[in-house]
């Protein structure tokens, strides 16, 4: 008789990801940090999907002007991305974008780049996008990695996986854990956390609550 499929293989198999490491890494690791329920693993794995669609990805800079523009208003100048962006004539300097965008006094307020180039060094990596010398820095706290020395290591899959339940698990600016709002799915608020903003907001929802219905669970 065939064994029963973890909460974490039913999560990725209604997802369509056919990935068995990723699952098995999941099944080590998540019941460490406490995501050990269909809620937990549905919230969890939920805004891990909207972020990433479950694979380890680094922040790309590849924009053309006015996409980057709209995005970043007031954080880089038309002639900068004139002179930076993806054109007919040009392949971005995704390099330069990432300074600029996430340099200057705007970066150094919210993200810590204190350093020339700490834009590009610490763009986004990961499940959960880790983003600046700050948030590395803090993360490196916990897990002793060298991550500000090397923050390529978030590239590895078992690596992601951990820094993503290590923030998960962490208490965040709700003065509460992502685990605590996931035992009431609170999706919204979760997604408030993760991404700071409302992008991605329908998708977050629709995918928990989806998920959850399909471990088992019953919505309000």
């Amino acid at each position: 008789m065939a064994a029963a499929l973890s909460l974490y293989e039913k999560s990725l198999r209604y997802l369509g990801v056919d990935d068995s490491e990723l699952a098995e890494l999941m099944a080590e690791y998540c019941p460490r940090f406490g995501v050990d329920t269909p809620e937990r693993v549905a919230c969890f794995i939920g805004q891990l999907w909207v972020e990433s669609k479950l694979k380890v990805v680094e922040e790309s800079f590849n924009y053309e002007k006015l996409p980057l523009l709209r995005l970043f208003k007031g954080r880089i100048t038309a002639e900068q991305a004139k002179e930076y962006c993806r054109s007919s004539k040009q392949r971005a300097n995704e390099e330069a974008i990432a300074n600029t965008i996430y340099g200057g006094e705007w970066g150094l307020k919210n993200l810590g780049n204190c350093y020339e180039g700490d834009g590009f060094k610490f763009r986004g990596r990961g499940f959960i996008q880790v983003t600046g010398r700050s948030n590395y820095s803090k993360l490196d706290m916990i897990l002793k990695w060298g991550l500000v020395d090397n923050p390529d290591i978030l590239m590895e899959k078992g690596n992601a996986l951990v820094a993503a339940l290590v923030f998960w698990h962490t208490t965040n600016r709700l003065k509460t854990t992502l685990n605590d709002l996931s035992d009431v799915m609170d999706v919204r608020r979760i997604s408030l956390v993760v991404n700071g903003g409302l992008h991605g907001m329908d998708e977050r929802v629709k995918v928990s609550r989806g998920l959850y219905e399909h471990l088992g669970g019953t919505l309000r």
